[in-house]
């Protein structure tokens, strides 16, 4: 089977390890890091859906209350 020929075996996993290891360190610096911090905010996004509900009260009373804050804090903004 010439897969298993004595002459080139050698030459095939010599340069199958040199690829993969190439395209392993390649992807630990390029992908792993983007994959990580993707991850990393997946998990902290439920807490901090978890938090925005817990703060804010959208009754009507204190939605008028922050748009008037809001609003006001932009004029103070655009006046000074």
């Amino acid at each position: 089977m010439p897969q298993f020929d004595k002459v080139t075996f050698f030459n095939q996993i010599f340069w199958f390890l040199i690829i993969f290891f190439f395209l392993y360190f390649i992807s630990l610096k390029t992908l792993l890091p983007s994959l990580g911090v993707g991850l990393k905010t997946r998990t902290k996004l439920p807490t901090f859906i978890g938090f925005i509900n817990l703060t804010y009260d959208l009754s009507p009373k204190n939605l008028y209350f922050r748009n008037l804050l809001f609003y006001s804090h932009q004029t103070n903004l655009l006046l000074n």
